[in-house]
């Protein structure tokens, strides 16, 4: 399998797969966990992870023969449940990935898996894409887009995890409340009722903050051993 993906104008070939899911979250932080609501909206349309699939491709089609893979978030979903106190997620992640590309002729894998992040020091904590709220909505009411992955790449066959990154903040610091890419929208994007949130501008936004942090992790994370 190997040798016949090389014979091919002499590039290695990559499947690419992205599991981002089709929810955006809408997350308002109360005082307490009692009185923080999440609300997460079917956003189908927006085809997030086709669109991830087609900027990696843009990213690194040159040095890459590409293959898209299908997969979903559902696939993935059992990473984000609680398990046991010595569970291998590490492992766990390779043989799901395993399976989805199970039969595909290619030497390397890049997935992309929604990724989470406490929200400042409120214990909240954020998966995947979505909007946050927090404040008293009037001395201050802060809202925040959010756009959370970890990209991996794996040898194919081997299963081996070459790299590991989580897509990073446009700008980082020590008062940054979101740990990977977000950007402070006024109050009035808020979105009311929740199911308001599926907007065209919103999706532009939010692919957005996904572009820029592909662009500065994907160059890097795709590179195989020499």
């Amino acid at each position: 399998m190997r040798q016949a993906s090389l014979a091919q104008g002499g590039r290695r070939s990559v499947c690419v797969a992205s599991a981002l899911g089709a929810t955006f979250s809408v997350v308002s932080l109360g005082l307490t966990a009692l009185t923080t609501e999440q609300a997460d909206v079917p956003v189908e349309a927006w085809q997030a992870d086709e669109h991830v699939r087609r900027r990696i491709h843009e990213l690194i089609g040159t040095s890459f023969e590409v293959r898209h893979v299908n997969t979903s978030q559902r696939t993935f979903q059992s990473l984000e449940q609680s398990g046991a106190l010595f569970r291998n997620l590490a492992s766990e992640r390779s043989d799901l990935v395993r399976k989805i590309v199970y039969g595909e002729r290619c030497d390397y894998i890049l997935v992309v898996l929604r990724g989470q992040t406490s929200y400042g020091s409120s214990g909240q904590t954020l998966r995947g894409l979505g909007i946050v709220r927090s404040g008293d909505g009037l001395v201050i009411d802060d809202v925040y887009l959010y756009a959370l992955a970890t990209v991996y790449f794996y040898e194919n066959h081997s299963f081996k995890l070459l790299m590991e990154r989580k897509l990073p903040a446009e700008k980082s610091g020590l008062f940054t409340s979101i740990g990977g890419p977000h950007r402070k929208v006024p109050a009035s994007s808020w979105p009311v009722p929740s199911n308001a949130a599926d907007t065209p501008q919103m999706k532009t936004a939010v692919l957005s903050l996904l572009d820029a942090a592909l662009a500065e992790v994907v160059p890097d994370v795709a590179r195989p051993p020499q």
